[in-house]
């Protein structure tokens, strides 16, 4: 079990409100725990708490953290791309699906057909075979 803090929960808060812009980057997306700026707030707070502490704090959102210094958790994030999604047409002969009702795994096979010397190029040509529980023999 971790020790106690010894410094006030609202010092720390107080601390990363103040780094708040520089912690989140302007996007809602916390910076790594390698960051510069954390060892600024423990520098703030009189080294009592360590660089890594106050990563965990933010990232796990302990004693709603976020909420106190006014960030949407990362989960509440409603994240908007303007990515277009090309639709691909599913009759095709290429390739088919398989859907079994007991589980929900879904085995895609696809047909692909390579020609003599592009088989040969991709090939591997070394095979090992088990003579008996101990050696293995080259064929």
């Amino acid at each position: 079990m971790p020790r106690k803090i010894s410094i006030p929960f609202d010092d720390i808060v107080k601390a990363i409100n103040e780094y708040k812009n520089k912690i989140f980057e302007g996007h809602e997306m916390l910076v790594g725990p390698t960051h510069p700026i954390w060892a600024d707030i423990r520098e703030g707070l009189n080294g009592e708490i360590s660089k890594k502490c106050i990563y965990t704090i933010l990232k796990c959102n302990r004693n709603d953290v976020l909420r106190i210094i006014q960030i949407k958790p990362h989960d509440d994030v409603i994240m908007s791309n303007d990515t277009s999604i090309e639709l691909i047409d599913n009759d095709s002969s290429d390739f088919e699906i398989e859907s079994h009702s007991d589980n929900d795994i879904e085995k895609i096979n696809f047909k692909i057909t390579l020609s003599k010397e592009e088989w040969a190029a991709i090939h591997c040509e070394k095979k090992y075979q088990l003579n008996n529980s101990t050696y293995l023999n080259r064929n």
